[in-house]
């Protein structure tokens, strides 16, 4: 179901076969700082226009160029911490 919508209140309701796809209606990323060796931490917003299931995982590829090791235990925060409080 996409957020605050049913198939009832769907514009597509009338043809089954169409499928609802869902999306983030905002994506942006910004950093702390753009100086060089610095420490600098990333805040990425995502609003999904559809609602996440429980134990949802959302995946954010394309970071390269980073000295932070790859670690299990890399801080993580989300709206009441729906995603977990940790990421890789």
């Amino acid at each position: 179901m996409l957020r605050g919508r049913t198939l009832a209140t769907s514009p597509n309701q009338a043809d089954p076969l169409t499928v609802e796809v869902a999306s983030f209606s905002l994506k942006s990323i910004r950093q702390s700082t753009p100086v060089s060796g610095a420490t600098n931490t990333l805040t990425v917003s995502l609003t999904a226009d559809f609602d996440l299931a429980a134990g949802s995982k959302v995946t954010i590829t394309g970071l390269t160029g980073s000295q932070t090791a790859d670690s299990a235990s890399l801080t993580v925060s989300s709206t009441s911490d729906l995603l977990g409080t940790s990421g890789t």
